[in-house]
C-alpha cells in the first residue's frame, strides 16, 4: 500500500465553507464528525470554473461521493 501524506486538516463549522485546491492524484477526505446533517460538497475544475461536478449525472451512473467512486462533471467526463 502506498503511504499518504496529510497536506491539510480543517474543521469547518456549520453554516460556513472552505475552498481547497486539489491537484491530480491528491485525495480529499470529507468526514462528518458530529451532527445529524450531511455535509454539502461542490467541486470545480481548477482551470475552468464553468466545469463542475454534476450531482445528477454522478447519481445516474450509480456513483456517489464515496470512497473509490468517480465524480462526473456537467460535461459528463470522468473527474476522479
Amino acid at each position: 500500500m502506498t503511504s499518504r501524506q496529510v497536506i491539510s486538516e480543517s474543521v469547518i463549522e456549520p453554516g460556513t465553507g472552505k475552498a481547497i485546491e486539489l491537484l491530480q492524484g491528491q485525495i480529499l477526505r470529507v468526514e462528518q464528525i458530529e451532527g445529524g446533517q450531511c455535509a454539502d460538497f461542490n467541486c470545480f475544475n481548477l482551470h475552468d470554473y464553468k466545469e463542475f461536478m454534476h450531482c445528477g449525472r454522478t447519481h445516474v451512473v450509480g456513483a456517489a461521493a464515496r470512497a473509490r467512486d468517480a465524480l462526473y462533471s456537467r460535461r459528463h467526463s470522468r473527474t476522479e
